[in-house]
């Protein structure tokens, strides 16, 4: 099970994702940040290929978990 999109694609692309929801520079964007960074800096030295793609999983699920938990959000504001 390889991954065609690299590490630091996938970095690349958490960090959009906060931007896009959440702001440039609100505290939320701040700490969503520094999430993000403290995850990945704290799987650097990871060389396993298993779990490099396992960690890769984590973070998609991740990222595609927080779109979800956004769209809920946003669609019960814009009914009150």
């Amino acid at each position: 099970m390889t991954s065609a999109k690299p590490v630091h694609a996938l970095y690349r692309d958490c960090l959009r994702v906060v931007r896009l929801n959440a702001g440039a520079n609100s505290p939320k964007a701040m700490k969503l940040r520094a999430i993000v960074a403290g995850e990945f800096r704290k799987n650097a030295n990871v060389k396993d290929p298993e779990k490099v793609e396992a960690l890769k999983f984590n973070a998609v699920r991740a990222l595609s978990n927080y779109l979800v938990y956004e769209s809920m959000a946003d669609k019960a504001r814009k009914k009150e």
